[in-house]
């Protein structure tokens, strides 16, 4: 059985014989410092926040104070003389053995809403080492800490992409100036290809003849019917795609800085080995 100070004794006492009903109860709580304080309860609810070092009875009204320190002076009155409470929410208050209990999220989410609560009263002290959750507050601190510093290594990574997002952005070729005929037809001429590439027209009549038939050859393919699809990323990039009738094959080009690049071309015989 709990033991209890001379004055705490005689205190609870005085209430169970004043009000038989209400199950008044003590109960003992060590604090970090190994010191013994007492909590007073009213059917197994705390009827203060913070346990005391002494409880007594107040003689001339009969109201029960306690006290945080050894000494009677500061006091605060628990349950006045007509066994009202003060508080008008009087906190549960866990015994010290499941102290420990519980996974550390939900102690760290206790535990900010207790500092919630202190903050708005103005009585909670960020640096007291003798608080019993100052050690969670010093994690939390760390945490936060590598978090912030995670991320700012992680944005200055990446805040080079920012200009290039807003050109790239503000270069997006238009819908309207794709012209599927034109660009096949530079396709057929191999413009998009390196001058090292070996399919490069050289020379001058190679060119004019790679360019005429490239035009006659595009003539053909666009009067049998095509089809163009367009696609957008990040509003930066512009994807084209242009699906030939005449023999089912897809031309693709990307659209940046105001132009159009030739990707690639693929082929009936792709498309039937991709689905394979």
């Amino acid at each position: 059985m709990a033991e209890f100070s001379q004055s705490a004794s005689n205190t609870l006492t005085s209430l169970k014989s004043r009000d038989p009903y209400s199950s008044w109860t003590l109960s003992n709580y060590i604090n970090t410092k190994g010191e013994k304080l007492l909590f007073l309860k009213k059917r197994g609810i705390a009827v203060h926040s913070k346990p005391h070092k002494t409880i007594w009875l107040r003689a001339h009204d009969n109201a029960i104070c306690g006290s945080e320190t050894a000494f009677v002076s500061p006091e605060s009155v628990l349950v006045t003389g007509d066994l009202k409470l003060p508080q008008p929410s009087p906190r549960r208050e866990t015994s010290t053995e499941n102290n420990g209990d519980g996974d550390f999220v939900s102690q760290c989410t206790a535990l900010l809403e207790k500092m919630k609560e202190k903050m708005k009263e103005g009585q909670f002290d960020f640096f007291d080492p003798n608080h019993r959750h100052f050690p969670f507050i010093v994690i939390f601190g760390l945490f936060s800490i590598f978090v912030g510093v995670k991320l700012i290594r992680v944005f200055r990574s990446f805040i080079w992409l920012l200009p290039l997002f807003f050109v790239l952005k503000s270069t997006i070729p238009s819908i309207e100036s794709f012209d599927a005929k034109k660009e096949l037809k530079r396709v057929l001429r191999k413009d998009h290809l390196p001058e090292e590439h070996s399919e490069k027209p050289k020379g001058w009549l190679e060119k004019m003849a790679t360019k005429a038939v490239a035009s006659l050859a595009g003539e053909a393919m666009t009067a049998a019917g095509y089809t163009i699809k367009f696609d957008t990323f990040l509003s930066c990039v512009r994807i084209a795609e242009v699906e030939l009738d005449l023999d089912r094959s897809t031309c693709v080009w990307i659209g940046v800085v105001n132009k159009w690049y030739f990707l690639r071309q693929v082929t009936k015989k792709d498309k039937k080995n991709k689905r394979d």
